[in-house]
C-alpha cells in the first residue's frame, strides 16, 4: 500500500547543521532497530540521497520545466536552502536519474551516501541546481541537507 507521503504522521523532525550530521543520523539509524513511515526502505532513501548528489555533479543536468524555475523555485529557494522541505513530491519521467534502486541494499546505500556527500564537501557542483539555479557551495550544502532533514525523517528508530 503507497503512502501518502505529504499526509503521514510519525516522522522525526531533524535539523543538520553539517554533512557530518547527516551521516551520523543515517549511521546510528542503521545501527539500531527502526522503521520506516514512508514509501521507500533506507536503502532506497540513502541511494536516493546519494544519486542526487552524484547528479548534480555528474548528470545528467535536466532543468526544471521553465515556469517552475520561473515562478516557484524564487519563492522555495530560501526554504530549499535554510528552511525546511516538505514531502509528496512526484517524480516526472525526467527526473529518472533520481529515483533510487528499488532493491537498494541500506548498507551499500550508506556507503555511496558516506562517499557522494564527502566529495559535496570538498567540491562544488559546477552546473545550476536544476530547480534553484546557480547556487554557492554553501547553499548547494545547505540544499542537500534539507533533503536530507526531508527522506530520513521517515525513518524512526
Amino acid at each position: 500500500m503507497t503512502v501518502d507521503t505529504a499526509k503521514v504522521t510519525g516522522r522525526r523532525t531533524l535539523r543538520f547543521n553539517s554533512i557530518a550530521e547527516a551521516i551520523a543520523d543515517a549511521e546510528a539509524l542503521l545501527a539500531k532497530p527502526y522503521r520506516t513511515v514512508g514509501n521507500w526502505t533506507a536503502g532506497q532513501i540513502l541511494d536516493h540521497l546519494a544519486r542526487t548528489v552524484r547528479v548534480m555533479f555528474d548528470g545528467p543536468h535536466i532543468p526544471a520545466p521553465w515556469f517552475v524555475r520561473t515562478f516557484i523555485a524564487p519563492f522555495m529557494k530560501k526554504n530549499f536552502i535554510s528552511g525546511t522541505v516538505s514531502p509528496g513530491f512526484q517524480f516526472t519521467p525526467q527526473m529518472a536519474a533520481f529515483r533510487p534502486n528499488d532493491h537498494a541494499e541500506a548498507k551499500t546505500a550508506l556507503e555511496e551516501f558516506r562517499q557522494q556527500f564527502a566529495r559535496l564537501e570538498r567540491e562544488t557542483p559546477t552546473a545550476p541546481n536544476p530547480f534553484l539555479g546557480k547556487l554557492t557551495h554553501e547553499e548547494w550544502i545547505g540544499s542537500m541537507l534539507r533533503h536530507c532533514e526531508l527522506h530520513l525523517s521517515f525513518l524512526v528508530p
